[in-house]
């Protein structure tokens, strides 16, 4: 009797479907606005997870339900819009998101302009991300944080 085995695919053939997986998710994260499904948000966000993000005026907010709560502020959620341009692995578990954003000014108003995203993974949602106003210093810092 012949031993039988199932293909599951190389590594590399997982790994780019990972990937492709997480760049998909990032840019549904990155590009939710008020209307988004909050399940399917929440869903993609580490439970553990930290973030800088444009919408808490570059404050860090710690948690799952913690984010989940800034991402929905209501002026800031009914002014935000982005749409990503590109990413770039910057290792095996760290994407480079560069778009276009629109968002509410801490005091009043609206700022427009290109923003980069560090999105560190952990157990396939995002876990850490980090927002920068230029691609050097967003590089840098993870450079810095020894990703």
């Amino acid at each position: 009797m012949r031993d039988s085995a199932i293909d599951v695919g190389s590594s590399s053939e997982t790994t780019a479907t990972e990937r492709l997986r997480q760049e998909t998710l990032a840019r549904y994260f990155h590009e939710s606005e008020d209307d988004a499904d909050r399940k399917r948000l929440s869903e993609s966000i580490h439970e553990d997870a930290e973030m800088t993000l444009v919408m808490t005026h570059f404050r860090a907010v710690r948690g799952r339900d913690a984010i989940i709560q800034a991402l929905y502020s209501r002026r800031e959620s009914l002014l935000y819009s982005a749409r990503v341009e590109r990413s770039d692995w910057l290792d095996d578990h760290t994407l480079l998101v560069r778009g276009q954003v629109r968002y509410a000014a801490e005091d009043s108003g609206i700022i427009q302009s290109t923003m980069y995203w560090v999105d560190e993974f952990r157990d396939g949602l995002l876990w850490r991300l980090r927002a920068f106003q230029d691609e050097a210093t967003a590089r840098k810092a993870h450079r810095a944080a020894g990703s």
